[in-house]
């Protein structure tokens, strides 16, 4: 796709390259390096007032209505279907629930990748794999999952743009929505007698790590966040503005880079444990921004004191949360999650 084109002899630049040139422009606008706590804590509630602007989160937080839809036991391991209230709308999870010696315990909640379903078998066999090892695991099934809507058939991108233009109409971008439903996710896990509401994390893979981004630091209240993929705004519109396949616009939180990029976002999860990875293989991470998050997310992990509470991974695996991701989360998990670690992630 060309970037300019011949008007007269002259080059001109096209719409598409002057937005990537704008976006480039905002991003070097915003500290790379800050010098002191305060003057990261002062940034830090700029952002947070932008972020939560933008994220239009409906404000009633209580308890949310649930139910238990079926009950199964899978591979040794207790599993619900449950579905639960976001704002008069529900979403379905699956709830994998350790032997009852264990309760209550620690939990992390799960945001599956771009269309995928909660019984797609990299979670099914993360969520067994961490009950086992004596955590229970929220897998939320995000309503752009859906294949058909409302008794039309519609195809998975028809549902996707669906959902996209009637949020953005009323204020509620679609990707930040899904960050609420894991928001909401934890308010559900508060309900249950099983789950220790001070010990539970988030975690996500590609799109569902976008969503793990803003929950993170959106809610304080969880305890260890972990996304499985990175990069920021700025390195994709510079570096893959042009990129075929982006299926849609669902991952970007409209006027972000007003206040901030992805490492700013991540940073704010500072000083709980941050645990992330790049999954070098996932073309459609760029490696620039993956090294801006993590310098900055560093720099401030220092101004708080704990160094140790932070690690970012580049490595190279499936595109699937199970597996080596999925093993070193756990280990985070039994580090900060763990009762031996409760209260030590509190400071």
């Amino acid at each position: 796709m060309k970037t300019t084109e011949v008007v007269e002899r002259y080059w001109r630049p096209k719409y598409d390259a002057y937005l990537a040139a704008l976006t480039e422009q905002r991003a070097e606008g915003f500290p790379q390096r800050f010098t002191s706590r305060s003057d990261w804590q002062a940034f830090r509630r700029r952002l947070l007032r932008g972020l939560s602007a933008i994220a239009n989160f409906p404000s009633r937080r209580c308890p949310p209505r649930s139910h238990v839809l079926a009950l199964e036991t899978v591979e040794g391991v207790r599993r619900e279907e449950v579905d639960f209230e976001v704002d008069g709308y529900y979403v379905k999870a699956d709830l994998y629930l350790p032997e009852d010696s264990n309760w209550p315990c620690a939990a992390m909640t799960i945001s599956p990748g771009w269309v995928q379903f909660k019984r797609d078998d990299c979670y099914v066999d993360t969520g067994t794999r961490w009950a086992r090892g004596g955590f229970a695991s929220l897998v939320v099934e995000h309503p752009g999952a859906i294949t058909s809507y409302d008794g039309a058939d519609l195809t998975t991108h028809e549902v996707m743009w669906r959902q996209m233009i009637l949020g953005d109409v009323v204020g509620r971008p679609h990707i930040l929505m899904e960050s609420f439903e894991m928001l909401r996710g934890y308010d559900y896990l508060l309900t249950r007698r099983e789950v220790d509401g001070r010990r539970v994390g988030v975690t996500g893979l590609c799109q569902g790590g976008i969503c793990t981004w803003f929950a993170g630091a959106l809610e304080p209240r969880f305890r260890l966040v972990a996304p499985v993929c990175i990069s920021t705004y700025a390195a994709w519109a510079t570096d893959y503005h042009f990129y075929a396949s982006l299926g849609d616009p669902s991952p970007y939180p409209p006027g972000l880079l007003r206040y901030g990029d992805v490492q700013h976002v991540l940073a704010c999860v500072a000083p709980r444990p941050l645990v992330g990875f790049n999954n070098m293989g996932d073309q459609w991470w760029p490696g620039r921004g993956w090294d801006q998050v993590d310098a900055l997310c560093r720099n401030v992990y220092q101004f708080y004191g704990v160094p140790e509470r932070i690690q970012l991974y580049e490595e190279n695996h499936w595109h699937r949360l199970d597996g080596p991701f999925a093993e070193r989360i756990l280990e985070w998990m039994q580090r900060y999650l763990g009762r031996k670690g409760e209260g030590h992630a509190q400071r």
